[in-house]
């Protein structure tokens, strides 16, 4: 994995190719957001307004500005690393795009046999 060091903040290098393509106020965001997850006395902070990503390891997303978001875990020595930043309209896009989450033993599909012919299934609503 490749990693730049800022502080006790690490930048995955996915997150460093997304800051590349950000405006330079997005960048000033960016930058501020990285300035107060390094801040170990702006961590009281971070933990107010940062939110747990809904998947099975901790992830957590912190809004660096209106439209940029930032998404970290914490290594086991304490390092936060930055594993990505999105735009709103790329997370939007992602969500629209990723499957829901349904309860366990429920599925979004309702199989059915298809009509005419002998064989097979067809997903649709029954």
């Amino acid at each position: 994995m490749s990693e730049t060091h800022v502080k006790d903040v690490w930048l995955h290098r996915r997150a460093e190719m997304a800051l590349d393509a950000f405006s330079p106020e997005e960048r000033k965001g960016v930058e501020w957001a990285l300035a107060l997850l390094g801040d170990p006395t702006a961590r009281d902070f971070v933990a107010a307004n940062a939110r747990r990503v809904p998947v099975d390891e901790p992830l957590y997303a912190f809004r660096a500005t209106p439209d940029v978001r930032l998404f970290f875990d914490q290594a086991p020595d304490g390092t936060v690393r930055i594993l990505d930043i999105l735009r709103e309209d790329k997370l939007q896009a992602l969500r629209a795009g990723s499957p829901r989450r349904f309860r366990k033993g429920t599925s979004p599909l309702r199989l059915r046999p298809r009509v005419g012919r002998g064989k097979g299934l067809k997903a649709g609503s029954s």
